[in-house]
């Protein structure tokens, strides 16, 4: 798993700031769910380089961002295309790369499973990635949203537990052992086990804590769908996956408790 972490604080020669995220949070559950030899975390990452070296020594299987995200565009089949991502100066600043650029740099990495947007409103990249590499069984797990800040570290939670719980599997000696689609709806799974709701902050004025936004996972057949159909059809699978009896029993400990009502005091979108 490659992790690379950004919230920038400001863009170049703006007075307005970026509204900071609870990345080191997300940080440690992957440093307590992945072993130190399965995982390259990146925080305050800048591009390509903080991309770029990673890609090329690890190939990674899992590849992670965590921070803001720009909308993209209306394409020619309904669906949202293109879209970038807010990666970090050194001087703190926000660098926003073109779609291609990221893109081109994940082309390096032939062992590619996996690429994890865990941003506000990623779905147009996550179908440029899917549909120009062109990558037998890739799979890109996005927001169709904006997305409750809590909401994403819950996501990401669940879906690194899962990943963690397959990687002791005898699979994982030849892989990554990690089934995506399996921790895609553990994931969905802990972020309904915590109370949020599977809906668009867009729809509310003021959005309450408890909408978490919508989490998808596009794939090569999927991609061509728009994004309430993606919803929609996650929707299904979710219920279908839970009749199968793999959703994990979530019994949160005082600590979990205090936490998320800590968490529940205001919607902070990515």
């Amino acid at each position: 798993v490659l992790a690379v972490f950004s919230s920038p604080s400001r863009f170049r020669g703006c007075r307005e700031t970026i509204p900071q995220l609870k990345l080191m949070r997300e940080l440690m559950e992957i440093q307590e769910g992945i072993p130190d030899d399965r995982r390259v975390v990146r925080p305050a990452a800048r591009f390509p380089d903080d991309l770029a070296g990673p890609l090329r020594q690890y190939r990674p299987r899992i590849i992670q961002f965590s921070g803001h995200a720009e909308r993209g565009r209306p394409g020619e089949g309904g669906g949202i295309v293109g879209g970038r991502l807010f990666f970090e100066m050194r001087d703190g600043n926000a660098c926003v790369p073109p779609a291609a650029a990221f893109i081109d740099h994940l082309r390096h990495d032939p062992r590619l499973e996996c690429v994890f947007l865990n941003a506000c409103l990623s779905s147009g990249l996550a179908r440029d990635i899917v549909q120009k590499l062109e990558m037998p069984g890739l799979a890109v797990v996005c927001w169709t949203t904006k997305v409750n800040d809590p909401a994403a570290i819950t996501f990401s939670r669940g879906f690194y537990q899962r990943v963690a719980r397959q990687l002791q599997s005898p699979a994982a000696a030849s892989r990554v052992g990690a089934d995506i689609g399996d921790a895609f709806f553990a994931g969905l799974h802990a972020f309904h086990s915590k109370g949020y709701q599977y809906a668009d902050p867009a729809d509310c004025r003021v959005p309450p804590p408890e909408i978490g936004g919508c989490v998808v996972c596009v794939r090569a057949d999927n991609a061509h769908l728009d994004d309430a159909q993606l919803v929609q059809r996650t929707s299904a699978e979710y219920e279908q996956w839970k009749q199968r009896g793999t959703a994990p029993r979530h019994r949160n400990s005082p600590i979990e408790q205090f936490r998320t009502a800590a968490e529940s005091v205001r919607f902070m979108a990515r």
